[in-house]
């Protein structure tokens, strides 16, 4: 509020009655808090942010081929299992990469005669068809996350090892105005004991969804946790624990997590880029949002508060599930 409180100011940049100068004007009107905000909530528009960052092109060629038995079978002798960016399908396979290709794994094995180039579009309106094409971009996008250097917990839930050593990982990233440095893996120390009681590890489940008749990438910040940096603290308490706590986490600082996954995801780039094949899937790096005709008066966060914010919970209530743990663990070496 200015020193003058009956002074109402306009925008500088735009010379414009902007929303503090309403808000401003309102408050001079009505002192009451109660009152403003119960004036202010249906009158105020809010962005409503999403976690799904939206799809702006997928591969639209799609390979259809069959593959010699006698062939096929020289070649898997070789590889531990078929590679991620081809499936089976009806009498043979398909896949975003040509498999006659130079490079792929099924060039020795594929009957030319049977390769057939179809669109991707036409299988994602399959209802017994797209699981399958959805599988292959996140079996895509499994290998993109472990090339920027996270390690796989599941199908879906990466997550950041410990740095050099077996030190806590820091990364520091860029956002708007400010390049914020956020520890990712550590461990957390006892309250008494002061010595290392389990690690945190900062994790991202992702995954390809269609909503809406479009589709979009699904961002679920998380945590895993694991005894020494690696071995996984097998209890559900763990899972259950860090569920009710995330809980309690405000919607800014849930935007902060989604922000630095975003940031991480592009790596460098303007759009995130995902090999599929020889092709790519390329997701916008925005957050869809929609616009709500209401909101709080008083419940505002600036961009510099959201990425200041705490990202991190306190998770002494863990301690006691992972001791346990440690202890049940020593019982039956």
């Amino acid at each position: 509020m200015n020193a003058n409180p009956h002074r109402i100011v306009f925008s500088r940049k735009r010379d414009r009655f902007v929303t503090a100068s309403f808000l401003q004007l309102c408050g001079l009107v009505i002192p009451d808090e109660a009152q403003l905000t119960s004036f202010l909530k249906d009158r105020i528009k809010e962005p409503i942010y999403s976690n799904l960052l939206p799809v702006i092109e997928y591969p639209p060629t799609l390979y259809h081929f069959q593959l010699s038995d006698s062939r096929m079978s020289e070649i898997t002798c070789q590889m531990e299992d078929l590679p991620q960016d081809s499936v089976p399908h009806g009498n043979g396979y398909i896949g975003f990469r040509d498999p006659r290709s130079p490079g792929s794994p099924f060039a020795g094995a594929v009957i030319s005669t049977t390769v057939e180039t179809e669109s991707s579009t036409d299988y994602l309106r399959n209802p017994h068809a797209r699981n399958k094409i959805v599988g292959i971009w996140n079996a895509a996008l499994a290998r993109h996350l472990l090339r920027l250097g996270l390690q796989q917990r599941d199908k879906l839930r990466f997550y950041f090892p410990p740095g050099p050593n077996g030190t806590s990982r820091e990364v520091q990233w860029t956002s708007p105005h400010r390049t914020p440095t956020r520890t990712v893996a550590y461990p957390y120390k006892g309250k008494v004991s002061q010595q290392t009681v389990f690690w945190v590890h900062h994790s991202l489940r992702a995954a390809f969804r269609e909503v809406g008749g479009e589709w979009f990438l699904k961002l679920e910040p998380g945590y895993v946790f694991t005894r020494d940096g690696h071995t996984f603290i097998r209890s559900t308490d763990a899972g259950a624990l860090s569920t009710s706590r995330m809980s309690q986490e405000r919607n800014y600082q849930v935007i902060n997590h989604l922000y630095f996954w975003v940031w991480f995801l592009q790596h460098g780039e303007t759009d995130i880029r995902i090999q599929c094949g020889s092709q790519y899937l390329v997701v916008a790096p925005d957050l869809a949002a929609g616009i709500a005709n209401f909101g709080l008066a008083k419940d505002s966060k600036t961009l510099s508060t959201i990425l200041n914010s705490d990202y991190d919970l306190d998770w002494s209530d863990l301690e006691e599930t992972a001791t346990d743990e440690q202890s049940d663990n020593s019982e039956e070496e």
